[in-house]
């Protein structure tokens, strides 16, 4: 589809083969998820279709930042002991706030973060 290729430190997206819009959401979402999975030092994006647009090193580094935070996120998610014990009543509502979290992240980074802050467990009655 339309995911990054590497050149050297610069990252580029054939859009003429993306099914969706530059911008979109759906390409947003697909596009932090390619980036998450890039091993690479990415300094430069650039877009190709008809146009060409390159982000400058400044807004590369914004993007190249929150794939790596979702990347962090995901390791977090793989690990059963970030949650407390499996027998402790809010342990699955854990894992399930993290799993919202982390789709929030691709669809809209303020409703992750309110989905954190709004967080509110009890104190262990035990």
């Amino acid at each position: 589809m339309c995911n990054a290729y590497i050149e050297g430190n610069k990252a580029i997206v054939d859009m003429s083969k993306c099914p969706y819009e530059f911008g979109s959401p759906e390409f947003l979402n697909l596009h932090l998820k390619d980036l998450a999975t890039i091993e690479g030092d990415i300094k430069v994006i650039r877009y190709e279709e008809e146009i060409v647009i390159e982000l400058d090193l400044e807004k590369t580094a914004v993007l190249i930042d929150y794939a790596n935070i979702i990347r962090q996120v995901e390791a977090l998610m793989l690990r059963d002991d970030i949650y407390g014990m499996k027998q402790d009543d809010h342990y699955e509502m854990r894992r399930r706030l993290l799993r919202q979290f982390y789709e929030y992240m691709f669809m809209n980074p303020v409703m992750a973060y309110r989905t954190l802050e709004d967080y509110n467990e009890p104190v262990p009655e035990r």
